[in-house]
């Protein structure tokens, strides 16, 4: 599990890569926003990748900023993520990428 203390920004074209299986912790007040880069969150069925509260005692919806996909996050693929306890995702004038048919665009469960 990774901590994650304050909201992450990325910014000129950089990537975030979040390996299969990976587990980020978010504290109250924080998320990640990608505003002209690609967050690339590729899990699998076996390994999905969790974003979720760092809350331990009594998670809750909305205990965390969540994820936002901004108009110059173009490169972003999201597979078998779920985003828990947070205010959700929000894709903002961005087209994440398609691996897949359309209908199955983005794997993503929300708590």
């Amino acid at each position: 599990v990774t901590e994650i203390l304050g909201s992450l920004t990325l910014r000129a074209g950089a990537t975030l890569t979040v390996p299969a299986g990976a587990t980020l912790a978010f504290h109250a007040g924080a998320g990640l926003a990608i505003e002209s880069g690609a967050l690339i969150a590729n899990g699998t069925a076996l390994k999905p990748i969790h974003f979720t509260s760092a809350e331990t005692n009594a998670p809750a919806a909305g205990d965390w900023n969540g994820v936002t996909l901004l108009a110059q996050s173009t490169g972003s693929l999201l597979r078998h993520v779920w985003i828990e306890y947070g205010k959700g995702l929000t894709i903002n004038g961005c087209s994440p990428k398609n691996p897949l048919p359309a209908k199955f665009l983005v794997f993503i469960s929300i708590i």
